[in-house]
């Protein structure tokens, strides 16, 4: 079996359509899943599948608040996962039709690792952008510092500077300014 190639024209799934992916391909028919994090480079959210499950989106809040019983599975409902993440925490619970407390926490057992995997994976890549714009970030100051030890014209080496922060940000309507403290007057260069 060849893979696809990816194509380009399709935008890469959120990491919260990546974890509703993952669930969707583990649940039998007929189950529900949730899974809520909270981290720092990721912020808060949370998916169900099916969306309409709001019982066990209602099942990890009273885990996240630290319900004894929720956390342990009261009878007649399934018990909720929890684990620390590289950013933060996670939750997941399932309901499986028919099935057993065994086989709720087997269930888990399995998924646990594969939603971990997807928050991981958007941690690094959290991190990698990060890092790309402090690279970027960096190469600027550089060429700024070069450009200030230059022997340009004052226009020219404006000019330069003002390009390397339009490879920063939107610098468009960006100016220079020498404000002089003591006359309280501000030259635009």
């Amino acid at each position: 079996m060849s893979a696809k190639p990816a194509d380009p024209s399709v935008a890469p799934a959120t990491f919260g359509q990546r974890i509703v992916m993952v669930l969707r391909e583990l649940l039998p028919d007929g189950g529900a899943a949730a899974a809520h994090w909270r981290g720092y480079r990721l912020g808060e959210g949370s998916v169900t599948v099916p969306d309409a499950a709001t019982g066990l989106r209602e099942r990890i809040e009273r885990a996240r608040a630290g319900t004894a019983a929720a956390k342990t599975g009261d009878v007649g409902e399934p018990p909720v996962s929890a684990w620390n993440t590289a950013d933060g925490r996670a939750w997941l619970t399932v309901s499986l039709p028919q099935a057993s407390a065994t086989e709720h926490h087997a269930w888990l057992t399995h998924a646990q690792p594969l939603v971990a995997t997807v928050l991981e994976l958007a941690h690094a890549q959290s991190q990698i952008s990060e890092l790309e714009r402090s690279k970027r970030l960096q190469q600027a100051l550089y060429e700024i510092a070069d450009l200030a030890g230059a022997d340009l014209e004052m226009i020219e080496m404006l000019r330069r500077i003002h390009g390397v922060l339009g490879t920063l940000m939107y610098a468009g309507n960006c100016y220079i300014v020498l404000y002089d403290d003591q006359r309280e007057t501000m030259r635009f260069l």
